[in-house]
């Protein structure tokens, strides 16, 4: 009797038909921790030094990190997983990181929409999420038979036909690919960031411009600091009752009746404010309550030049001279 079943076939070969799924899921896994460690570091150096995490050498690392998930692992995860079983694919050399930015492309819009900031790790962190599903879906048609090999990286300039891809078209491809990714924003600059410093009357029937300052009499003021920077960010806050001399724009601080320091650490979004009561001495010449804020400490002598903002709070000169 013939035996008509279908040849063995050995079990180290079927292990092998899901080592390149295994492979790209489980180092899309540990660039995106990847990535998540240098930016924590980043900002844990940052915050120690009191400055916005950023151009630093863990921001870099963390790009660089992040740069294989958006080039490369999604897109070869998703070719894999709409590969033909009867034909190799096309031009992988060009098709797997087209695909795979297109994906990039869309998270980012979709982090973008979403509130919070778009960081690489979040990029990274999605972008794995992402690999290892189209992976794992990938992995299951190959078990049904409904999915190709995998790539074989040794024709991948190659189209199904065989015909290799020109040189030239490798070289638009390949700078097509860096303009995108500097797109969607994984090395591009970062956003705009900022801090606010605003300073309100206490009484809330006074205006700033109407406030009054009057010697030896106490004035609450409520101050306030808004964090945008993007970053976790330490900040210090000095309130200086200050006597001063105009001459046209230029102002002279002649010396400081008091000087009082406030520290707090804000996260990005986050807002801090508290209700400051002056007194000013009675002084010649004119007096004014200056807020100095910083990121991280302050000098021994802050003013206008070193400070990150400032608020003034002006006293009115009532024969109109300063």
């Amino acid at each position: 009797m013939t035996d008509r079943r279908p040849p063995f076939v050995p079990s180290a070969v079927a292990r092998f038909r899901f080592a390149d799924l295994v492979a790209t899921a489980a180092l899309a896994v540990v660039l995106a921790a990847a990535t998540l460690a240098f930016e924590g570091a980043d900002s844990l150096a940052a915050e120690a030094a009191g400055t916005v995490a950023g151009g630093s050498t863990g921001s870099l690392a963390a790009a660089l990190a992040v740069l294989p998930l958006v080039a490369l692992l999604p897109g070869y995860a998703a070719v894999a997983c709409l590969a033909s079983v009867d034909r190799p694919v096309p031009r992988p050399l060009v098709v797997v990181p087209v695909v795979s930015l297109s994906f990039a492309t869309l998270v980012t819009v979709g982090l973008r929409v979403a509130p919070g900031t778009v960081t690489a790790g979040a990029l990274a962190v999605s972008l794995a999420g992402a690999t290892v599903a189209l992976a794992a879906v990938a992995g299951v048609r190959r078990r049904r038979g409904t999915a190709g090999r995998p790539v074989d990286w040794s024709t991948a300039g190659r189209s199904a036909d065989g015909r290799d891809v020109p040189v030239a078209f490798l070289a638009v491809t390949a700078l097509v690919l860096v303009v995108a990714v500097a797109y969607i924003g994984v090395l591009a600059p970062p956003a705009e960031t900022f801090s606010t410093l605003s300073v309100s009357p206490a009484d809330g029937d006074v205006t700033i411009e109407s406030l009054a300052l009057d010697p030896g009499e106490e004035t609450a003021l409520d101050v306030a600091v808004e964090n945008q920077e993007g970053e976790r960010v330490a900040y210090t806050l000095v309130a200086q009752v200050e006597v001063v001399r105009t001459a046209g724009n230029e102002t002279t601080i002649l010396g400081t009746q008091s000087s009082e320091r406030f520290e707090t650490t804000l996260a990005d979004g986050e807002r801090w404010g508290t209700t400051h009561a002056v007194s000013p001495d009675p002084a010649p010449g004119r007096q004014r309550v200056a807020y100095y804020l910083y990121r991280g400490s302050a000098p021994s002598d802050p003013g206008e030049d070193t400070a990150y903002r400032t608020a003034v709070v002006w006293e009115p000169v009532e024969d109109g001279t300063g």
